[in-house]
């Protein structure tokens, strides 16, 4: 690991041994850096495509953040790679909060409701009524317990949502139908509109806003643009760092990130390594030879291909790609992105199909990296900015809605 760290920031300290080889001392490079993070705050530009329709237009001159959409980054955490480090420190202690797991029915999809874990704080909080469900899909190796996640949760429930977050599809016998020899019955998208509607059925009346993260915003984003449901279960949506096209978003990811990601699946296949070895059979994969992998191409290709009857690793890439279906997509949804995103490339972010699209709003920061957006409330105090324009989107459309 420390190999991969050296090589992925080999320019940088060549940089900085030639500056210190040529007498600029310490001091001095303090001083350099400090000036390279007042020009990227002074210089922070934020883009915010929408079409200029009416209903748009209300929607943004409500909002407190959309009508002047402006995000400054922490002083000194400018840098892509400490905006995604520094994330990890931001986050509510996970004994604020209550989780109560619950199986979807005929599903392999896990729903865990979140509450407020203790009883002071939720009466001290700001809950009259919860008259909205906030539905989460996290990324690729996220859960309930990731800080993005409980912050998201945290703030869904001051601000009066019913808050439940979408586990990642989990492996399981009742997935595969012997009678129906080796056809594969894994689909994400069919899994994601179950417990969609097991919400909906145990809330008949209360609206679902959904937010996916990084891998789960594109599945969200390829599920409201490919599923024709007639009943639709999403009122409003949010997708943040969406990487769009997967495969050029795996085909530019640093090593360092390929083998950290890798690692990350690695460890949550071994939590549950010998619930999973004796599917092998069952799913045709190798589940002994994934975890010898040395790359992400690698572990899809000797386990997600198999398990969703893909012949290749870019037909499953190129099969769960939301980039086709975001101008299908017909409810309102916001799109936030970084252009310093160090895994989902901001060469996938499709400008182009947003403008076409008028329930579209695309929100593009120069910085924020991945899952980032470090910003501050006072110089000690760091804060995750990306939760504010999410739940003031939400509520911004809501209020349009009962004007319109």
């Amino acid at each position: 690991m420390i190999f991969n760290l050296l090589k992925a920031f080999s320019n940088k300290i060549l940089l900085l041994s030639f500056l210190i080889y040529h007498g600029v001392g310490i001091s001095n490079i303090i001083i350099i850096y400090i000036l390279y993070c007042t020009y990227k705050y002074y210089t922070e530009e934020t883009n915010f495509i929408y079409q200029n329709t009416e209903r748009n237009l209300k929607i943004v001159q409500s909002s407190k953040i959309l009508k002047n959409p402006n995000f400054k980054p922490y002083f000194l955490l400018s840098n892509h790679f400490l905006q995604m480090i520094f994330q990890k420190s931001i986050h509510v202690k996970s004994n604020d909060l209550k989780f109560t797991k619950e199986k979807v029915k005929n599903s392999g999809a896990i729903l865990e409701w979140i509450e407020m874990g203790d009883k002071e704080q939720l009466s001290n909080s700001s809950i009259i009524c919860q008259d909205k469900i906030l539905f989460i899909i996290p990324g690729l190796t996220g859960g309930k317990h990731d800080n993005y996640i409980c912050n998201i949760s945290y703030e869904g429930i001051k601000n009066n949502y019913i808050v439940v977050v979408y586990q990642n599809v989990m492996l399981t016998e009742e997935l595969f139908h012997p009678e129906q020899g080796s056809q594969k019955k894994f689909d994400f998208f069919e899994d994601l509109d179950n417990a969609l509607n097991h919400v909906q059925t145990r809330y008949p009346n209360k609206k679902i806003y959904a937010v996916g993260y990084s891998y789960g915003a594109n599945k969200l984003v390829k599920y409201l643009g490919s599923k024709n449901v007639l009943n639709k279960r999403i009122y409003c949506a949010v997708s943040v760092a969406n990487p769009f096209d997967m495969i050029v978003c795996q085909r530019t990811l640093s090593e360092l990130m390929d083998k950290l990601l890798l690692s990350f699946l690695k460890k949550v296949v071994n939590r549950q390594y010998a619930k999973y070895v004796h599917l092998d059979k069952h799913f045709e994969f190798n589940l002994h030879q994934a975890m010898k992998s040395k790359t992400l191409i690698e572990f899809d290709r000797c386990v997600v291909t198999r398990i969703l009857g893909f012949k290749t690793v870019d037909d499953y890439y190129r099969g769960i790609s939301c980039i086709h279906d975001i101008r299908k997509v017909d409810i309102p949804l916001l799109c936030l992105n970084s252009l310093d995103d160090v895994i989902s490339n901001p060469k996938c972010i499709p400008f182009d199909e947003v403008k076409l699209n008028e329930n579209i709003f695309l929100l593009v920061t120069n910085s924020g990296s991945h899952l980032g957006w470090i910003s501050n409330q006072s110089f000690f105090k760091l804060k995750q900015w990306m939760h504010e324009p999410i739940l003031d989107f939400f509520s911004s459309f809501d209020k349009c809605s009962l004007e319109l």
